[in-house]
């Protein structure tokens, strides 16, 4: 049985700034979700520990592409319009097939990874994700706070 984790809440600056020991991620508007992926099954948890059974669909699509025995991976689930932009009001309403985009893996295989550092999960995350697929790692830019945030 897989263990419960609750997400990595991001941290808010008022202002930009760049670091090196900083990643910054794109903000995608959607729901935060963690997905459990455990013996060919899935299930997708609120940031506020509630099943997200809306999107059980989509959670058994996930499963089906990622070649994994069990994992647990924290994302957002989006609607992306024909650019790739997300738009909520387009989740919300349905409007859209929804898309899972992961940003941290937590665990893969039988190994808790929270210990390692954030860029070394989102490698294994990428090489557990194939290219085409609805579950997709998020883009993000290393030390350049600043250059994200005016984009």
């Amino acid at each position: 049985m897989l263990p419960r984790v609750q997400p990595i809440a991001p941290i808010r600056r008022t202002e930009p700034f760049d670091d090196p020991e900083w990643v910054f991620d794109l903000k995608y508007d959607g729901f935060r979700g963690i997905c459990y992926l455990e013996q060919g099954c899935s299930r997708m948890i609120s940031r506020n520990g509630k099943l997200m059974s809306r999107f059980a669909g989509l959670g058994a699509q996930i499963a089906a592409s990622l070649d994994v025995g069990d994992a647990i991976l924290d994302g957002e689930v989006i609607a992306a319009d024909e650019t790739g932009r997300p738009q909520f009001y387009d989740l919300l309403r349905d409007m859209r097939a929804p898309a899972y985009v992961a940003f941290d893996v937590i665990w893969l295989n039988g190994v808790d990874l929270r210990a390692l550092p954030l860029t070394d999960r989102r490698r294994h995350l990428r090489t557990s994700c194939p290219k085409g697929q609805r579950s997709f790692p998020r883009r993000c830019r290393s030390r350049a706070g600043v250059t994200s945030f005016s984009n």
